[in-house]
């Protein structure tokens, strides 16, 4: 009788396992201790593959192969400004991807279109990470709001953020004595009107002629031929400041009575 000789098995490692001279093993598919993000790709430098037979006829070692995952997760998180100028604790939007564990992810505002009123913030972004096997490596892109200006009645107001809303004053400077502000912009906005801004706001006054009193004196000649001092009659009325009713009245009431008649608007 001849014993066949036996050969050390090593496999990642473990303790050695006899094996006789001339047996057909198999290299393993898997591996213990597998760093998270990473697969078992081969053994031995690539020597041996995965599931290959292998004639043992002296000791044999296997020392696996370990190669980054290409389907490592990651995250772009967006983030839009809030119509107040400030930013959302949670990101407005999330795109999830993959790549290589180890490898370099980046994202540029470019590849995430918003809409017309965003644009590129200079401050908070992260373009640029490493993935890691944990999948939780996190991009973050943030959009500021537009800014509009705001003018009223040729006076600068400042900016307002696109959405934002603008108050449309219940007075104006150009408004004058006997005038009332009736609305803005020809009757567009109304006073006190809450206006959520979408571009540049204009507000231009339309100021119409208020009510005015005024009061129509008439004066009787005297038989001697002079007038009184004092009115012998007067007529309280209301008119609309700047407009020719007041005197109409007066020639009407000088035509009634056949007498000098004086007005006073105020």
């Amino acid at each position: 009788y001849y014993a066949r000789n036996q050969y050390d098995l090593v496999i990642n490692g473990a303790e050695p396992v006899k094996v006789f001279h001339g047996a057909i093993i198999t290299a393993p598919t898997e591996a213990a201790n597998v760093p998270d993000g990473f697969h078992l790709a081969s053994w031995n430098n690539g020597a041996v593959a995965l599931g290959q037979e292998i004639t043992v006829t002296g000791p044999v070692a296997l020392t696996p192969d370990f190669e980054p995952n290409k389907d490592t997760a990651y995250t772009v998180e967006i983030y839009l400004q809030n119509a107040d100028g400030s930013y959302p604790t949670d990101p407005s939007d999330t795109d999830k991807l993959t790549g290589t564990t180890g490898d370099t992810a980046t994202a540029a505002h470019a590849d995430y279109a918003q809409e017309a009123w965003y644009t590129p913030a200079e401050d908070g972004n992260v373009t640029s990470t490493t993935i890691t096997a944990d999948g939780n490596a996190t991009l973050k892109l943030y959009y500021k709001r537009v800014a509009y200006k705001v003018t009223v009645d040729g006076v600068n107001k400042g900016e307002v953020l696109h959405g934002a809303t603008f108050t449309a004053p219940s007075t104006s400077i150009t408004t004058k004595a006997g005038y009332t502000l009736e609305s803005w912009n020809d009757g567009t906005y109304a006073k006190g009107e809450v206006i959520t801004v979408t571009s540049a706001l204009d507000l231009v006054a339309k100021n119409v002629a208020a009510k005015s009193a005024y009061t129509v004196e008439i004066y009787l000649m005297n038989t001697d031929g002079s007038y009184p001092a004092a009115p012998s009659d007067t007529d309280e009325l209301e008119g609309t400041t700047d407009t020719p009713s007041q005197q109409q009245h007066t020639q009407n009431m000088h035509r009634k009575h056949g007498t000098h008649l004086l007005q006073t608007v105020t």
